[in-house]
């Protein structure tokens, strides 16, 4: 099984941070690798490359309560739509 360099968007102890790491290629096999070297992490994205040197992180400020019944989707939890399985 061969690695390549991906650029890896996670947030760790509250903060956003962007790593390269080198994992095995395929979805499920690249996140396990790198939850097993930043196990305390949530993994945001993995995009081929290095470009982690080039990026820009930004902490998302803490969220306000809403006035009335207004919902922000953003807020709300969800899986990825773009999720593909082996």
């Amino acid at each position: 099984m061969f690695k390549r360099p991906y650029t890896c968007v996670m947030i760790r102890n509250g903060a956003t941070e962007v790593v390269d790491v080198d994992a095995p290629d395929g979805y499920s096999n690249a996140l396990c690798t790198v939850k097993g070297v930043y196990p305390d992490s949530d993994v945001l994205a993995l995009i081929p490359g290095q470009f982690s040197s080039n990026a820009y992180a930004y902490t998302k400020a803490a969220a306000k309560p809403a006035s009335g019944n207004r919902i922000d989707p953003f807020e709300l939890p969800h899986e990825p739509a773009n999720r593909r399985e082996e």
